[in-house]
């Protein structure tokens, strides 16, 4: 696709890719949903030790898509008021402080055709839409699981990657650590991760006593 403003079947699916994100985005988010009250378990998997409370069901690929949708509504949202002018006394429709998925139905509606149309512009967002549609669409296909905490004598266990070096010593991520579990009928989990970032180490549901019974609270 050239780079040059849309012929008007692109305009047309420009449009309609923007209102489906945005018509996706607050179940997208509402997939992420996590709850204060919680599963603890302070026994192994396997154990007698049944878990307090119940957590939310939690689409953990959803999260870093729901945050890209925002990220890209907000730069949408940014460029139609910084770059198009509107006739006197029309309103754009949405404030820089709406919500994303209100600001995204506002761009696809009174907007998504000068989008389109803009030299340069159109190209590059249609491409983008489409890429994060089908993100959503994947995320939201995805099967969502209950995240439990792990805990000792009501402490979290925490997670021990360094996330910096200093002169004083390393910092430590201290984030607490939570096993996955897949649905509501297993009780043993399929991993246990960071919940702050899932690019730290993760351990093995044989891993399990091992965390418990070595973990000491940081001073």
């Amino acid at each position: 696709m050239p780079a040059a403003d849309l012929c008007p079947q692109h305009v047309n699916e420009l449009t309609r890719t923007l209102a489906q994100v945005a018509e996706l985005m607050v179940p997208l988010r509402r997939s992420t949903l996590r709850v204060t009250t919680h599963r603890s378990y302070t026994a192994r998997p396997s154990g007698g030790g049944e878990p307090r409370d119940v957590s939310a069901a939690w689409n953990p690929a959803a999260t870093p898509v729901a945050s890209q949708a925002d990220d890209y509504a907000g730069f949408l949202a940014r460029t139609v008021i910084r770059e198009r002018v509107m006739p006197a006394g029309q309103s754009y429709g949405f404030t820089l402080n709406d919500r994303p998925e209100l600001q995204l139905t506002v761009i696809a509606r009174r907007h998504g055709g000068w989008l389109g149309r803009y030299p340069e512009l159109g190209p590059d967002v249609l491409d983008s839409m489409k890429g994060l549609l089908r993100r959503v669409e994947a995320a939201l296909s995805t099967t969502p699981v209950r995240r439990v905490l792990l805990e000792r004598d009501g402490e979290a266990i925490r997670c021990r990657d360094v996330v910096l070096e200093t002169d004083y010593g390393p910092v430590l991520c201290e984030s607490p650590l939570a096993a996955i579990l897949a649905s509501d009928d297993h009780a043993t989990p399929s991993r246990i991760v960071c919940t702050a970032d899932r690019d730290h180490t993760s351990y093995a549901p044989s891993q399990w006593d091992e965390l418990v019974t070595a973990w000491t609270p940081t001073v």
